[in-house]
């Protein structure tokens, strides 16, 4: 059963006035990143046709929902998201898009995707930790090995993707 840290929703509205690349069809829009409890973070971005939602949450993973948002463009649109524990639900102008009920998998991931990766002490001269997990988007993959920009410090490391944390 879910508890309180793993059942959240979030919901807000695009509005072309304030978004007005909403009406490009080839646009990237990179909606500012929510919180929910339990340290989940929620990152909505737009990449062409495309609407993707990242869930970032230590306890349930990673998890990444990928639409096709092209009926839902050049006009108001109402985003709802909903994390009951094992349960994820995309809903666009109060349409299920897309559910998923585990986390993703590596195979899910592709460039420009957020993620949460491991960093270690060395890993980045910007950001100077012990060992932590930190946000970060996919900004190239090449075979095992992926470059990272690190949201907060914005800057660039280069890890192997099986850095990448998944799931508890």
């Amino acid at each position: 059963m879910a508890d309180k840290t793993d059942t959240f929703s979030i919901n807000f509205w695009i509005h072309v006035d304030q978004n007005p690349s909403w009406n490009d069809p080839q646009s990237t829009i990179r909606f500012p990143p929510l919180t929910g409890p339990g340290g989940a973070m929620v990152f909505c971005i737009k990449y062409a046709e495309f609407f993707r939602v990242f869930v970032l949450h230590p306890a349930l993973g990673w998890r990444k929902i990928k639409v096709d948002a092209t009926k839902h463009l050049g006009k108001a649109a109402m985003v709802t998201v909903i994390v009951e524990g094992k349960q994820t639900r995309l809903f666009l102008d109060a349409e299920k898009k897309q559910e998923l009920s585990q986390p993703s998998s590596a195979g899910d991931v592709e460039e420009g995707d957020v993620v949460l990766i491991e960093l270690h002490a060395g890993d980045s001269e910007a950001y100077q930790v012990a060992s932590d997990v930190h946000p970060a988007v996919v900004e190239t993959i090449v075979d095992d090995e992926a470059t990272f920009t690190l949201i907060g410090p914005n800057s660039s490391v280069s890890l192997p993707i099986s850095r990448i944390v998944l799931a508890e």
